[in-house]
């Protein structure tokens, strides 16, 4: 891979081209990890909001109509549903996992499959995820499987 930067005084703002022989993973990871960088989704915790970058967040939770964001080291708070999280994080490497969760694949370790059709992955932290089997074929076209 070649990178090319370049200083430009007629911009007002950032411009990225990506040119590549043909569609791939990788060039799929990098539009991800740049789309990653334009996002922020806001978070609550101690009373307080916070401005997340989506890179940050290992993956989100709904619970008994509550929606978690779940980082390294803390969980904040949404006031948005996860549908509405999932439309929002369309092409990124954020993937529906199942009903009630969705997993920032950036942060996979590694995947197993269980013996119902469902997969386990796991996580940088040690966490583990259970991927529904509706939702199996969908993630398997995010990590280019």
């Amino acid at each position: 891979m070649k990178l090319k930067m370049e200083e430009s005084a007629d911009l007002s703002e950032i411009e990225i081209t990506v040119r590549y022989p043909a569609m791939n993973h990788e060039v799929k990871q990098l539009y991800h990890a740049i789309q990653a960088c334009t996002i922020t989704l806001q978070g609550e915790t101690d009373g307080g909001s916070y401005p997340l970058s989506i890179e940050t967040i290992l993956y989100i939770e709904s619970v008994d109509d509550h929606t978690f964001l779940y980082c390294e080291s803390s969980v904040y708070d949404s006031h948005q549903k996860l549908y509405e999280l999932e439309e929002c994080l369309k092409h990124t490497a954020f993937v529906r996992i199942s009903k009630s969760c969705i997993a920032n694949t950036d942060y996979l370790v590694h995947v197993k499959p269980l013996f119902d059709g469902k997969f386990i992955a796991t996580l940088t932290n040690g966490e583990t995820l259970v991927i529904n089997r509706h939702y199996v074929k969908g993630f398997k076209e995010v990590l280019g499987l």
